[in-house]
């Protein structure tokens, strides 16, 4: 018996939705709403924004990143090896909440190139 409020999915579900997200991303409308949405200005963040935003040493990064903290080893060789955007306040690593997500999205968008091709 299915719950009311989590519906099924199955293979047509998973199907319909890959088109879906196919139609939209070959869509030159949308596209160019996103890249009209890229090209607006950004508004200065005020000090509790970014005191919310910043994420203070590898314990920190790895439960934002990961969910779990035991991950800030993965963390520390991301940093070394210049794949993960971080700065350092002193000796410890700091990153921002926004910039990981921005970051993410791009990683996202590099895979789906990458696939196209």
């Amino acid at each position: 018996m299915h719950d009311v409020d989590s519906p099924r999915r199955d293979a047509s579900t998973d199907d319909a939705l890959a088109g879906l997200l196919t139609r939209l991303r070959q869509d030159p409308a949308l596209q160019a709403l996103l890249a009209g949405a890229a090209q607006l200005p950004r508004r200065a963040p005020s000090q509790d924004a970014i005191a919310g935003d910043i994420l203070f040493g590898a314990d920190a990064i790895a439960d934002f990143l990961f969910g779990d903290r035991k991950f800030r080893r993965k963390v520390y060789n991301l940093v070394e090896s210049g794949n993960l955007p971080v700065f350092r306040l002193g000796t410890g690593i700091c990153a921002r909440k926004s910039v990981l997500i921005e970051w993410i999205g791009r990683q996202e968008c590099n895979i789906d190139q990458q696939l196209a091709k």
